[in-house]
């Protein structure tokens, strides 16, 4: 892919993610909205950036690829432990990269 199609494809997300998560605020005031669909919105961005990852980590060209399985699997665990304890996407992707090539640099 070329960079036009990726800031097509990250704006669109960046854009539906930020409508699906202020839309219950802006209908809200009219709609009380019961708390186990407010807690469902935490997972929008953590399946967002599963989605990026993943894609990151498994896909090789137009093939899935598990040549790294170890690195990419930690990568991810580590990605989506840090969304779920700190709700910030970008600091969860540099943290997977970071802990990627760490953990590719130790095991040679």
């Amino acid at each position: 892919m070329d960079a036009k199609s990726w800031i097509i494809i990250i704006s669109g997300v960046g854009l539906g993610s930020y409508l699906i998560r202020s839309a219950p605020f802006v209908i809200g005031r009219k709609v009380k909205f019961p708390p186990l669909f407010l807690d469902w919105l935490i997972f929008i961005s953590i399946g967002i950036m599963a989605g990026f990852i993943s894609k990151t980590l498994f896909v090789k060209g137009s093939q899935l690829y598990f040549g790294d399985f170890f690195v990419q699997a930690s990568a991810l665990a580590i990605a989506v432990l840090f969304q779920l304890k700190f709700q910030k996407i970008l600091l969860s992707v540099f943290l997977a990269v970071l802990a990627a090539m760490i953990i590719k640099v130790l095991l040679g």
